[in-house]
């Protein structure tokens, strides 16, 4: 039989008419049992719900259980018992989760409706599985799963270097770069890989091009017959969807991708305008690899900075690296008997880049980065192991990243900004190691995490205390921690609040709430307050009665709970109303307080009372670095009280003022109290005090 997508040109290499033989792929049940194997299996194992941990993982029995069931898992290292450290099954369990099978609820996973309505049913849950892989219609990643899919129907691997060349063969490139390269295609949601990681290896092309048949069968995107020219990508919903994307067309990118790449191709030998009849063309194909590869990695380069160069403000254009004569044989870069000149600076440059790609992708993966962003990141790990290549140090190594954390630690001892670029150093390279530990285990890279962890809490003590917090509140019993932030206005009056919000509220055009409205709002947290056209005059009035206001930004504590709720996706905003979150649901759901969603209202708020109440005024960073401080004193009492550091020319009574008008309206709203000049706050809600003062001080450095 044959099949076609229709698109109108195509990129060498990518299929055009598919040939899958006489019978197609026609499936059994009992063949699409042993396909969906693994599913069929958690699925049933799940029928009663697991629990999870405080964490919101799978209990490690539950994770050895299902990594013995899964082919992906089968050469993954580790013990396999943490959901977090055994990527096989982090995936899976966030595919079933993509793929609407699975829910959380009270701390439990469930099978959704249509999880147990394809449990024991191989031909159901193959149905809802081919039904639902492909994202939303008209979306640039729905677009690049249907060309994947495309390859593997076509038996080839679904090599994202193709897919890119298809796209750019189309015409199609990202932000102002001339063409799609394969790492925009990387991070790309794809429900589909756990499922095709985890057939039965022995069948596995056989089922995988299967369900690229019907996948792609069931969407419309497959077609029996030669290709036609009707043009799929010509679609005005899929063109919009990517050009909001910063996807744009733009004809002849392919072609000035590959001029761009002659310098490259010409040192490999290569012309291609003058290719002869005798060209190798497995030489041909290696060396357009080599080529990409070298033109991928000036595009990955850090803005395309020269890597000697000074990466960060305030960093020495050279770290004071030990040359090799002065290490020991451990720190040495193994460059290999005999081997000098090009070939194997070359191949090191490949090395060094599949390390700063590998841990590129392990940053997006990650819910919290370092730095202000995955780019940044690599970007100043790449001019790391630069710096370490330089003086002969091989950083992927425990012992040669070592003497990279020795010299920056004595760098840091020297700064005086807890801030500073050793700070951002460190910060990364500790994310790195967290990479490697995920990658090859705890062993080796263990003694070095510690170091590392070490010369972070000397240098910024201020983020130890709240990371310290964290992690001990984190051990507290969730029932305890759901309990007393129940007790609290700001997270009680959230279902009472979206209730009364229902389907949608009119707002201002500041999107806040009309003046009607203030008093019931402020009511639900004990505010009693009203809305008036014209401001009183504060100096005549006298007698009690509620605050009189003209816009709910008279009332920080209403704001910044309103603001609060719109950060923890309670509340989505329109030119026009609010209307309930995405999150609204999970809220309203359950009959138990979702305690993590609970703690992110109380971060977010205590964030927004800490950098907003007040406004701007005379001091106001060094006001509120020192209510973050204040804090981070006040969740983990049981270490030294952290240094003030005020400037000479500061006010220090007036300071200390200022920073308890800021406690006293996190009293108010019930998360601490004050006794004399101490904050007292009570254990089960320090960790959500904590993740609030953490949120303060990174508005405080967005602010500069």
């Amino acid at each position: 039989m044959q099949y076609h997508l229709a698109v109108p040109v195509w990129a060498p290499g990518f299929p055009t008419t598919i040939e899958t033989g006489p019978a197609g792929f026609d499936l059994t049940t009992a063949d699409k049992r042993a396909a969906l194997a693994s599913w069929l299996w958690f699925l049933d194992h799940a029928r009663e719900g697991l629990p999870l941990t405080a964490a919101g993982y799978l209990k490690p029995v539950d994770v050895e259980a299902l990594a013995a069931q899964l082919p992906a898992a089968d050469h993954w290292i580790g013990k396999h018992n943490r959901e977090d450290l055994t990527p096989p099954v982090a995936d899976f369990r966030q595919a079933l989760h993509d793929l609407s099978l699975i829910r959380k609820s009270k701390g439990r996973l469930l099978l959704t409706p249509a999880g147990r309505q394809c449990r024991g049913n191989p031909a159901a849950l193959w149905d809802h599985l081919a039904t639902r892989v492909l994202p939303a219609p008209g979306t640039f990643e729905r677009e690049v799963i249907t060309l994947e899919l495309t390859l593997l129907l076509a038996g080839h691997q679904p090599d994202i270097r193709l897919v890119a060349a298809q796209l750019n063969a189309l015409g199609w490139t990202v932000g102002d770069r001339e063409a799609i390269i394969d790492q925009d295609l990387w991070y790309l949601e794809d429900p589909a890989r756990p499922l095709f990681d985890n057939f039965p290896p022995a069948e596995a092309d056989r089922y995988a091009r299967a369900f690229a048949r019907d996948a792609l069968a069931r969407e419309g995107r497959l077609a029996e017959g030669p290709a036609p020219t009707a043009a799929e990508f010509d679609d005005p919903a899929i063109q919009a969807a990517m050009a909001e994307m910063g996807v744009v067309h733009r004809p002849g990118s392919a072609a000035q991708q590959l001029a761009e790449m002659a310098p490259y191709l010409a040192e490999e030998g290569i012309d291609l305008d003058n290719l002869g009849p005798d060209t190798d063309f497995d030489a041909l194909n290696a060396a357009l690899d080599r080529a990409t590869e070298r033109y991928n990695l000036e595009l990955r380069s850090p803005r395309g900075r020269d890597l000697s160069e000074p990466f960060l403000p305030g960093m020495p254009s050279e770290l004071p690296l030990p040359r090799e004569r002065d290490r020991t044989p451990a720190g040495r870069a193994k460059t290999g008997k005999g081997v000098s000149g090009n070939p194997a600076k070359r191949g090191q440059q490949r090395t060094d880049q599949a390390a700063v790609n590998a841990f590129t992708a392990w940053l997006h993966a990650q819910e919290v980065i370092s730095g202000p962003n995955v780019e940044t990141e690599a970007d100043l790990y790449a001019w790391l192991i630069a710096q370490a290549r330089g003086s002969g140090i091989d950083p992927s190594t425990p012992a040669g990243l070592d003497l990279v954390v020795d010299v920056i630690s004595q760098l840091a001892d020297e700064e005086t900004d807890a801030a500073g670029p050793t700070q951002a150093c460190l910060l990364t390279l500790d994310d790195y190691i967290h990479f490697r530990i995920a990658k090859d285990g705890p062993a080796a890279w263990e003694a070095l995490h510690e170091r590392v962890e070490q010369s972070l809490s000397d240098a910024n003590p201020l983020a130890s205390a709240l990371s310290t917090a964290i992690m001990v509140a984190d051990r507290i019993d969730p029932d305890v921690r759901r309990t007393a932030l129940a007790e609290i206005p700001l997270v009680s009056a959230v279902a009472r609040l979206l209730g009364w919000i229902g389907k949608g509220r009119p707002i201002t055009t500041a999107g806040n709430l009309r003046r009607a409205d203030i008093a019931e709002a402020a009511a639900m947290l004990g505010i009693d307050a009203i809305g008036v056209d014209r401001a009183p005059d504060w100096t005549v009035r006298s007698t009690p009665g509620p605050l009189q206001v003209t816009s709910m930004s008279d009332i920080s504590r209403l704001s910044s709970w309103w603001r609060a709720l719109c950060a923890a996706k309670l509340l989505k905003l329109t030119t026009t109303k609010v209307r309930p979150g995405p999150e609204a649901d999970t809220w309203l759901a359950e009959p138990l307080l979702p305690a993590d969603l609970a703690e992110q209202v109380v971060a977010f708020f205590v964030g927004d009372t800490v950098i907003n109440t007040g406004g701007w005024y005379y001091e106001w960073g060094v006001v509120v670095a020192r209510t973050i401080a204040r804090l981070a004193e006040a969740v983990d009492p049981g270490n030294a009280p952290l240094p003030t550091n005020l400037p000479a020319e500061v006010d220090a009574e007036r300071v200390d003022r200022q920073v308890i008008a800021l406690v006293r309206a996190l009293e108010s709203a019930g998360l601490l109290r004050l006794d004399g000049d101490r904050i007292v706050v009570r254990p089960e809600l320090r960790g959500a005090l904590a993740q609030g003062a953490v949120v303060a001080l990174a508005m405080l450095e967005e602010t500069g």
